[in-house]
């Protein structure tokens, strides 16, 4: 159950693009931990309105994060974080599983996102998000106010742990349908 917390005007469907895509790689469902999404939109803010709408990790690795950012004219008006999710997911495209070194071999392919979402250790999740005006440049000089979108998700336990044994465990492949 998703219970207040965070910023994402579709929560609930977050939760539920997370569950259906852990259970694609028998991950048992997350449930929503409105702490982290309390954390993920204050995150989300700071990196909207003074980070310059980056995606920079937090220092605090007591959790896994999973982050989104967008710079647009006209500025986004949709807040929410299900789409996101899904993006994240289609980095199983690239996912080798069929190499005995799962960690090693799929490393630096910026997959991050995907083993993350599929973590078998990780039970709970928080998302935010959060939308601010941001001045876009065109290639002709001029400049706009248009804006930026920046979704975070966090995870308890953390996963991406770095080592194959971790990612042998916690990161299977897709069941056939």
């Amino acid at each position: 159950m998703v219970t207040p917390g965070g910023s994402c005007p579709d929560a609930a469907a977050a939760l539920d693009a997370h569950n259906a895509y852990r259970a694609r790689h028998r991950a048992p469902p997350l449930s929503w931990n409105s702490e982290l999404a309390e954390s993920s939109e204050a995150w989300a803010l700071d990196l909207a309105s003074k980070q310059g709408c980056r995606t920079v990790h937090s220092t605090d690795y007591t959790f896994g994060e999973n982050l989104y950012a967008m710079k647009r004219f006209p500025k986004p008006i949709d807040g929410s974080c299900k789409t996101v999710v899904g993006d994240w997911y289609n980095e199983v495209l690239s996912f080798n599983f069929s190499t005995p070194r799962l960690f090693a071999d799929n490393a630096g392919k910026g997959m991050g996102h995907f083993t993350q979402l599929v973590w078998r250790a990780t039970t709970s999740v928080g998302c935010g998000t959060a939308l601010v005006d941001f001045p876009v440049a065109f290639p002709s000089g001029t400049v706009r106010t248009g804006g930026c979108k920046v979704v975070v998700c966090r995870y308890l336990p953390p996963g991406n742990m770095p080592t194959e044994s971790a990612f042998a465990l916690n990161v299977l492949p897709p069941v056939r349908v």
